[in-house]
């Protein structure tokens, strides 16, 4: 079964997001966009049952051995719309592809730089998370979806069941983790405001929440801060180079809490334990966000 692990982090403030455009599918399903920081999202779960070739992919959750599988929940089509399909990861893998074209299955330091941008794992769902109890089970703990992301309880499959509907909602990332032997997820849930992380094996069935790759077209320009760090990976002394007017400099560790906030070029990392790293710098109404390992 899905593992969702929860954390409980310090809350931070939301930053600005831009509004995008919109994307299709092979099959014609239409994906409203939002711009946060750095990225562009869809704001809607990826409800196409075909891949990027136009491959049919398969609905037979019981189909041993495993294949791409994808289907609603419950195989009712009344949840399609409002859910999106539920995915096992031998689709999310599949080399023909499956979010739109300029989109892709995000991998999990795309998730982290989300959660991060939207204040870090402890308060990133409730932002996440669409208002009110006509999708969410009561009480939806902290929603307000401040930031546009529209996040709804699509449920998950495992071993062949559904479950989870109207309860939480959780996403595959692209990436495996191999000391455990499983892939990497996120998710949100009714009862907290958290973005939670977890692992899954690939035979179980999540959401998709694509992302828009570098050079994704029909979307807006992405306002951000142009910037440079160095040495990287670090040991005692983090640089900073950037030509904008910087208001201030913040470290997040992978967690999404809050490290340090300056406003000096050059960043005392000696102290740091060692690990990865995110660096973000504000200037005006734009933001800059990159990774960093620390030695």
């Amino acid at each position: 079964m899905t593992r969702l692990l929860l954390a409980s982090l310090c809350i931070l403030m939301l930053f600005p997001f831009t509004q995008a455009q919109t994307v299709s599918d092979v099959d014609g399903h239409v994906y409203h966009t939002i711009t946060l920081g750095n990225q562009v999202w869809m704001k809607e779960n990826l409800t196409t049952g075909k891949y990027r070739n136009g491959d049919p992919i398969n609905t037979d959750w019981t189909q041993i051995p495993y294949v791409g599988t994808a289907s609603d929940y419950a195989h009712n089509i009344v949840y399609d719309s409002a859910y999106g399909k539920l995915y096992n990861f031998y689709a999310v893998e599949n080399a023909r592809g499956i979010c739109p074209v300029g989109f892709h299955v995000p991998s999990d330091t795309e998730w982290i730089a989300l959660r991060t941008f939207l204040g870090g794992a402890s308060v990133a769902g409730g932002k996440m998370k669409e208002t009110g109890t006509q999708y969410w089970q009561t009480p939806n703990t902290g929603a307000d979806n401040s930031s546009g992301f529209s996040a709804r309880p699509s449920g998950n499959v495992a071993n062949a069941q559904f479950m989870g509907i109207n309860v939480a909602g959780g996403w595959w990332s692209r990436t495996y983790n191999p000391a455990s032997g499983y892939w990497i997820g996120f998710g949100v849930s009714y009862n907290s405001a958290a973005m939670t992380s977890g692992e899954s094996i690939k035979s179980y069935g999540l959401a998709i929440r694509c992302v828009g790759d570098a050079s994704a077209t029909g979307v807006d320009e992405i306002k951000t801060v142009g910037f440079s760090i160095y040495p990287n990976p670090v040991s005692n002394e983090l640089n900073i180079s950037t030509n904008e007017k910087v208001d201030r400099i913040e470290i997040y560790n992978l967690s999404g809490s809050l490290v340090t906030t300056t406003t000096k070029s050059k960043i005392n990392t000696a102290e740091f334990s060692s690990g990865t790293y995110f660096v973000k710098v504000y200037s005006a109404d734009r933001i800059g966000v990159q990774e960093f390992i620390k030695q």
